[in-house]
């Protein structure tokens, strides 16, 4: 099954997407399921092209069903860049570079090639340099939400110097529920 404009523009059209700062992404596994829908016999490699102790650089190769090479894509991750990659950081990698992949073959990319997930790693990294407190009261701001109240519901009064990560975390849930 040769995938067509007409088959990618169908996939890319039934596509859920999630809307961030005003434009719309596609995650990973959305892309791989329509990749799967309009060429399901097609398939992906993934090659670990650097590694050590501190960073990973993967590319992926997308095939069609007759072996031959629709896109590739390739992706960094540095193990320190969020706390998912201190234990992750090899399969976000991965994961990064079959998104690209796909993005380069045309399935979710209409607007962007970034997915959903890359998108929103690189918004929690920018703000990284913030406060825990800083980043919620900033995030609380934007949608028109209490800061200190979820502070206290979460418990958050109580985090030790250090231990940001958790106003993150929190952050992150929330921009999940609200799809951003």
């Amino acid at each position: 099954m040769t995938i067509t404009k007409e088959k990618l523009a169908a996939a890319n059209k039934s596509l859920t997407t999630m809307n961030i700062k005003g434009r719309n992404y596609a995650t990973v596994a959305t892309r791989l399921n329509a990749f799967r829908a309009i060429c399901p016999d097609g398939t992906i490699d993934t090659t670990v092209c650097d590694v050590d102790d501190e960073r990973v650089l993967i590319q992926a190769k997308i095939y069609d069903e007759t072996g031959h090479l629709l896109a590739s894509g390739t992706a960094e991750e540095e193990k320190e860049a969020s706390r998912i990659n201190s234990t992750s950081y090899v399969e976000n990698c991965e994961t990064s570079a079959i998104g690209r992949a796909l993005a380069n073959a045309g399935i979710g990319s209409e607007e962007n090639i970034s997915s959903a997930d890359e998108l929103a790693n690189a918004l929690m990294n920018q703000r990284e340099l913030l406060s825990g407190k800083r980043l919620l009261s900033i995030y609380c701001s934007e949608h028109a939400l209490d800061a200190a109240a979820l502070s206290d519901e979460h418990g958050l009064d109580k985090v030790p110097k250090g231990q940001k990560w958790q106003y993150y975390e929190l952050v992150a849930q929330m921009m999940k529920e609200r799809n951003e």
